[in-house]
């Protein structure tokens, strides 16, 4: 398991979490790798690694540092949320840290810190989940296996990588409200050698390609895989947990 850790080694520490696009490094580095989340984690914000430990990891099974299964024959490995809470309890093992001050999860993550709350109460304090819940709402599922269809898809004739650019752009429109687009992007067209070309369209595109540069196909399939799979019983959480939710949020409404 590749982890990162930031701040003194006997500050309150903190495990942060993101969606399946995160990485372990939640803030700058000193080989200046750049954080995903500088608003939050970071000097004089919110989670200060001056005043806080700050930990994280890389998927299992993602397109970081960690290890992850093979490909199989008959279609994808599983890889669960428990599997990713398994993996924080053994970075906290190894760090030598008894007990969590807090974990922090958004998305993905939050689903994270959900299972490790079944698994391992006794190792955090308190969890604060952001956009994420219990399962995986049934309207999530199903954009998500339309986006995993479109990745196959595209592998059986050798595009894998435009499947996986196609895929995030279609994500791309669960992450942002109507209002958000109305606001960005014009309606009317451009016109580029006799063919019409939107705004939002030139946008969804570079955010794919974007996306598809730096991920792996398998780890986009293991991952949004796990999204679904995941299920914990809210009673099950053994931990005081402040659950965050957004009202135009589609993907995990409140």
């Amino acid at each position: 398991v590749a982890y990162a850790s930031y701040g003194p080694e006997d500050a309150p520490a903190v495990f942060v979490l993101g969606g399946i696009s995160a990485h372990r490094f939640v803030c700058g580095t000193l080989d200046e790798t750049k954080g995903w989340w500088p608003g939050v984690v970071g000097p004089r914000v919110a989670l200060d690694p001056e005043r806080n430990r700050i930990v994280s990891i890389d998927w299992l099974g993602g397109s970081g540092d960690s290890s992850g299964p093979a490909p199989i024959d008959f279609g994808l490995p599983v890889v669960t949320t428990e599997d990713q809470a398994h993996a924080v309890v053994a970075v906290l093992d190894h760090l030598e840290i008894e007990k969590l001050h807090g974990f922090v999860g958004a998305s993905y993550g939050g689903m994270v810190g959900l299972a490790l709350g079944v698994l391992s109460p006794e190792r955090v304090e308190r969890l604060l989940v952001i956009s994420a819940a219990h399962r995986s709402h049934p309207m999530a599922v199903g954009l998500r296996v339309l986006q995993r269809r479109i990745v196959a898809l595209s592998a059986a004739s050798g595009r894998e990588t435009e499947g996986l650019a196609l895929a995030r752009a279609l994500a791309m429109t669960t992450y942002r409200t109507p209002e958000e687009f109305e606001k960005r992007f014009v309606s009317s067209p451009s016109w580029d050698g006799g063919l019409p070309r939107f705004a939002v369209e030139e946008y969804l595109e570079a955010q794919g390609e974007s996306f598809s540069r730096r991920f792996d196909t398998d780890a986009f399939g293991i991952l949004s895989q796990s999204l679904d799979l995941h299920r914990v019983e809210p009673e099950d959480v053994n931990v005081r947990t402040t659950v965050v939710s957004v009202d135009s949020d589609t993907l995990v409404p409140p």
